[in-house]
C-alpha cells in the first residue's frame, strides 16, 4: 500500500531512494473515477524501475483542464483510492496547472505518459530526464464512463463533452453538430445534437457503415429506406443498414441522438434528394 505526501517530503523521499541505487518512477494525471484501464497503465508504469509517484492533480487544477463539474471525485479521496495500489509507492496532490515544478522538484529516472501522446506533445519532457510512453487501454475513460451513466439516465450533458479534450466537436452542420467520443477501425460513437429544427440533416446512405441511432431527448422526425417516415422519441432506437437512404430533423427547438455504428469514413457517404 502506498503513502499519501506532500511536496517537501516527496523530495527528501526521492533523495533518499536515488541515493541508494534505486529507479524513481513518476507519473501523473487526474485519476477522476478510476477503471480498469487506470490500474493496468500504473501497473504497467511501475514495471518502469524500483518507486512509483503518481503526481495526482488538484480539484482545482482538474476544473481548469476538464472543466466545470469535474472532478466527480475530491483529490483526498482520489489520492486515498491511488495509495490503496500495491503498485503505487507514493502519492502527491499538486495545484499548478501542469507537474513541470513538482518534476524538477523530484527529478525522477522515468516519468511515465499514456501513449495517446506523441513524443513531442509531453510538455514535460523538457523538464525531465526519459519519458516512456505506456500502451493505455483506449476503450476505457473517465469521460466514457460518465457519459454512459449519463446516457442510461436519458440525458447527456452536452456542454461538459463540448469542453472536454477527449471529445471531437463538430460545429459544420445547419442543424446543430456532432460530438465525436470514438471512431476507431472497428466502431464510431458519437452524439448528434439538434440545435435547429428548420434543417434537416443530409440525405445519405453508406455503402460499408451500419448505424444503430437512438433518441436520447426530444422528438425526431426520420425517414428511412424502403417505408418509415415517423417521428421517433425518447429511448426508441432505428436501425440503418448499409445501402439504405435515411435522413432526420428535430421536431422539438432541441434533440440529442446516440449514434453507435460501424467505422465511419467520409469517402463512405453518399448524399442523395432530400425527403424530409
Amino acid at each position: 500500500m502506498g503513502e499519501i505526501v506532500d511536496r517537501k517530503n516527496i523530495l527528501t523521499i526521492s533523495k533518499a531512494y536515488k541515493e541508494t541505487g534505486h529507479r524513481f518512477v513518476t507519473t501523473c494525471g487526474c485519476f477522476d473515477i478510476l477503471h480498469i484501464g487506470h490500474k493496468r497503465f500504473l501497473e504497467a508504469c511501475a514495471a518502469q524501475g524500483d518507486v512509483l509517484v503518481v503526481l495526482v492533480n488538484s480539484d482545482r487544477s482538474v476544473r481548469a483542464l476538464k472543466g466545470a463539474g469535474r472532478p466527480c471525485v475530491p483529490e483526498e479521496e482520489r489520492a486515498e483510492i491511488l495509495s490503496a495500489f500495491s503498485c503505487v509507492d507514493y502519492v502527491c496532490i499538486y495545484d499548478e496547472d501542469t507537474p513541470d515544478e513538482i518534476l524538477k522538484i523530484i527529478d525522477p529516472d522515468v516519468h511515465c505518459k499514456g501513449n495517446e501522446y506523441k513524443l513531442e506533445d509531453v510538455g514535460e519532457r523538457h523538464v525531465v530526464r526519459h519519458v516512456e510512453l505506456i500502451p493505455i487501454d483506449k476503450l476505457n475513460s473517465t469521460t466514457k464512463i460518465i457519459n454512459q451513466i449519463l446516457v442510461n439516465n436519458g440525458t447527456i450533458d452536452v456542454e461538459q463533452l463540448r469542453n472536454s479534450p477527449d471529445v471531437v466537436v463538430d460545429d459544420n452542420h445547419d442543424w446543430g453538430f456532432e460530438l465525436r467520443l470514438i471512431n476507431n477501425d472497428l466502431y464510431t460513437g458519437k452524439f448528434l445534437v439538434y440545435t435547429n429544427n428548420t434543417h434537416a440533416g443530409s440525405c445519405h446512405y453508406h455503402a460499408k457503415k451500419t448505424e444503430t441511432f437512438k433518441i436520447i431527448s426530444g422528438e425526431v422526425l426520420v425517414y428511412k429506406e424502403p417505408n418509415v417516415q415517423r417521428i421517433f422519441k425518447h429511448g426508441e432506437e432505428i436501425l440503418i443498414p448499409r445501402e439504405y437512404r435515411h435522413q432526420m430533423r428535430a421536431v422539438t427547438p432541441r434533440a440529442v441522438i446516440m449514434e453507435v455504428s460501424t467505422h465511419h469514413d467520409d469517402s463512405d457517404t453518399y448524399r442523395v434528394e432530400s425527403i424530409l
